[in-house]
């Protein structure tokens, strides 16, 4: 029979930490359909602390406190989250985003997609709310030139549909 490695002490501390921040995202779902939105926030708040990078977490905890009309802990939640992982394009669109469908400012949103747009991780989805933040604005020709940016992804197919529509106007 295989005798598992023992572990030190560092090691053993990180499993257990790990194991609890597991069961606290279970237990956000259990809350959801309990309505306990405030404990989900707290809770995402931890997970925040010890998981930066787990943005999906924090991205749904800031939907909920602007749900919740809660606005300014939102963006604060979401800019604390850019300060502790700055790796990744996710939470300059997830504030682009509350700034586009949430207040209807597209000036701000857009700040925060030409952010998005500097990471190599930058999703289609995102390059396309650039694109409709410049449109909103009347800014047509950077408008194109954001949509010229999104069909460069071959399967982007929306892109070459809006990017049409964009030249057409």
């Amino acid at each position: 029979t295989p005798v598992a490695p023992k572990l030190n002490d560092k090691d053993m501390s990180q499993l257990i930490a790990n194991q609890i921040i597991d069961n606290l995202r279970e237990t956000i779902d259990e809350h959801f359909h309990q309505g306990e939105y405030n404990h989900i926030i707290n809770i995402s708040k931890v997970i925040q602390l010890a998981r930066p990078e787990d943005l999906d977490t924090v991205a749904n905890a800031g939907w909920l406190l602007w749900s919740l009309d809660r606005d300014q802990d939102a963006i604060n939640f979401y800019k604390q989250s850019i300060a502790d992982y700055p790796k990744s394009y996710f939470m300059y669109d997830e504030i682009g985003y509350y700034y586009y469908l949430r207040k209807k400012d597209y000036k701000t949103a857009l700040g925060y997609y030409i952010e998005a747009a500097k990471f190599k991780d930058v999703t289609p989805t995102s390059l396309h709310m650039y694109a409709h933040c410049y449109e909103k604005l009347g800014e047509w020709n950077n408008a194109i030139k954001i949509w010229e940016i999104a069909i460069q992804n071959k399967s982007d197919q929306i892109a070459v549909v809006n990017y049409k529509r964009a030249k057409a106007h």
